[in-house]
């Protein structure tokens, strides 16, 4: 009886662990005991959760300090499950603050093997993140095309499918809702951790006063992450120049494809944005240090754009406001522009494709992911 661990902290997480979960009982059949660290989607793909791990989910440095005394307790809670269930194979997805950490101890505790699948971004922040890859995985799975190389110039056992995203917005897109032009809809996406919300949403609410100027019969629809209470929102909105702004709730990924354009922070939205086709303007914005730290490493590292749709296109497709650049007035002309030419529209939407030829490969990512694991 093969047994196999999944660990899963973020609610993404828990819906790519769920789908293992299934994949490795296609392999197994009914020779297998599916363990794990997780949430509701795991539980109901059949994995035995001893420990509610999503529910520790952090989106900022003030929930992570509050949240602390918790996150220390569920670490040495999964320590003891790995040390007392003793997997063939334990799978930890994303959530490198946690994970990074637990795989120093897994295999001392028990487990046979360990996969680390959606490797943290080393590209961007912490390389030295890489080395404890290399010394405790058995395999890495990254799911960005150029992040293989990088590992794999570091000797680590890497293996890319594509990115699990990509087949996951495939199947929210049923319906090929589209945007129609002669009903303007702007899409609005500050973030999902209140001090995004707070520093992004009256930039882009400024940026929706001077659209509407420009394009009175233009309406626009902010998308709220569940993560940040309605009062935030309700409260900023009050203070803008457009009070009748619409509020939507969660992921609405149908919502999504019914918009004109795009205002976005920059974060994994913008590549949902992309792969459901939907042409927007990224914005990017971080205190001067951090910002200082982070041109310092894209020096070194060679990285030239924020926004991951250019990062993975390596070209600059969709605009960047980034720092000082991010004004209302800059954000109205690049929302104005897409309004405005088709030809950059079609220009889009074409690089959209492509990228989404680089992240797409089928609907068995899954199945690949819990092979490779299984053979790892």
């Amino acid at each position: 009886m093969k047994k196999i661990m999944i660990s899963a902290g973020e609610a993404s997480g828990d819906i790519y662990g769920a789908e293992l979960a299934r994949e490795f009982r296609k392999i197994y059949k009914d020779d297998v005991l599916l363990a794990g660290f997780g949430g509701r989607l795991m539980k109901d793909a059949g994995v035995d959760i001893r420990l509610e791990l999503t529910r520790f989910a952090v989106v900022g440095f003030a929930q992570a300090a509050v949240k602390m005394p918790g996150i220390v307790s569920a670490f040495n809670e999964a320590k003891k499950q790995i040390s007392s269930f003793k997997p063939d194979i334990l799978v930890v997805i994303d959530y490198p603050g946690f994970h990074l950490k637990l795989i120093e101890t897994a295999k001392k505790l028990g487990a046979k093997k360990v996969v680390y699948y959606i490797t943290p971004q080393v590209w961007a922040w912490k390389y030295g993140r890489i080395k404890k890859i290399k010394k405790y995985a058995d395999l890495a799975i990254p799911v960005l095309p150029f992040e293989k190389e990088i590992f794999e110039k570091e000797g680590i056992n890497c293996g890319y499918f594509g990115h699990p995203l990509a087949s996951f917005m495939k199947k929210q897109q049923a319906g090929n809702r589209e945007a129609d032009p002669e009903n303007i809809k702007i899409g609005i996406f500050p973030g999902s951790r209140r001090s995004e919300v707070e520093a992004f949403l009256p930039v882009m609410l400024d940026a929706a006063a001077l659209v509407k100027k420009n394009k009175p019969e233009s309406s626009f629809f902010i998308f709220r992450s569940e993560e940040v209470g309605p009062e935030v929102f309700e409260m900023l909105i009050k203070k803008s120049s457009i009070p009748d702004a619409a509020v939507i709730t969660g992921p609405a990924y149908g919502e999504r494809q019914t918009m004109n354009a795009v205002m976005a922070k920059s974060g994994t939205t913008t590549l949902e944005l992309a792969l459901a086709g939907v042409p927007q303007v990224i914005a990017y914005k971080v205190s001067a240090v951090s910002y200082g730290i982070i041109k310092l490493f894209a020096k070194i590292s060679g990285l030239k754009y924020i926004g991951l749709p250019n990062l993975i296109l390596d070209r600059p497709l969709v605009k960047e406001l980034i720092q000082a650049d991010f004004t209302a007035e800059n954000m109205s002309r690049g929302i104005l522009r897409l309004l405005d030419d088709e030809d950059a529209v079609k220009n889009m939407k074409e690089g959209y494709k492509l990228m989404e030829k680089m992240l797409y490969y089928d609907d068995e990512i899954s199945g690949r992911i819990a092979d490779a694991a299984v053979k790892a």
